[in-house]
Order: C-alpha cells, then structure tokens, then sequence
C-alpha cells in the first residue's frame, strides 16, 4: 500500500484535558464526577471523520504505521506583513501541538487505523499560514512502516 494523504480544512483544535467536579446529591456522600470539555474540538473531530471517511473507504489499516501531521493556522492580524513575503512561521502558541495529535489519533480510530496505539513513528508540526491562498488546514499523511528483520 502506498502512502495515503488527506487534507482537512478548518483551524485545527487540541484535544482537552479531561475535567473533575464535585457531584452533591442529597442522602448521598459527595463524589467525584470526570467530564470532557469538548465544544470546539468535537466538531473538529467530527470534520477529521468526515473528510477521512468520504476519501478513504477501505477497513482501517493494520499494522505498525507512520504518521505526519502538519497542522496550519491563520495568522494574527499583527503577523500580516504588506510589502513583503510572508512565510510559514513555526507556531508557538496555544493549542498545544500533542493536544492537536491527540485530537487527529483519536478522531480517526475505527476509521483510518485499527488503534492509535498502532503509530510507531510520528512527525508533527504547526506553523502559520504563509499568506493568502492557503488556507487553515491538518495535512495527514499515513504509511505502513517498513519493519526491518
């Protein structure tokens, strides 16, 4: 199989942290209650499926992979440069990079791998737009990686 590649637009969003709260039911000892904040990321998640889906209809692949993910962002208004070139510029701002791989790995479990347990090797990166015509985006490119005997 040779390597597959899917372009998802929209401005990437990082997988949250799960969230705790103190649950007081009257009769009963307070407990401990875990959530997901999830409100933009579930709909990046979703659009992450949706895109894979409608471009990729085999069975989720098998065996050790080889990931890339490259995630653009827009840039700020004060990054917009008139007279010169503007060029992608590594993102070191909020989200953080991990939370955006986690969003990727786990919205396409079931759908493009078996298990995000089955990537071996990642490459990951986010950086912003070089200008106009590009547009906010995750590239994800997957490969089987060549296991050598």
């Amino acid at each position: 199989m040779s390597a597959l590649e899917f372009f998802v637009p929209g401005t990437p969003v990082g997988q949250p942290r799960p969230r705790a709260r103190v649950v007081n039911i009257p009769g009963q000892r307070p407990r401990a209650q875990v959530y997901d904040a999830r409100g933009k990321s579930q709909t990046f998640r979703q659009r992450l499926m949706v895109v894979v889906s409608e471009n990729y209809d085999g069975p989720p692949l098998d065996g050790a992979l080889e990931v890339h993910i490259l995630a653009f962002f827009p840039r700020p208004k004060s990054m917009v440069w008139r007279r010169r070139p503007m060029p992608r510029t590594p993102k070191h701002t909020k989200p953080d990079l991990d939370n955006v791989v986690k969003a990727v790995e786990d919205a396409l479990e079931g759908v493009l791998w078996t298990n995000d347990a089955q990537i071996a090797r990642l490459v990951a990166e986010k950086v912003w737009l070089a200008g106009e015509g590009e547009r906010p985006g995750v590239r994800i490119q997957v490969a089987p990686l060549g296991v050598v005997s």
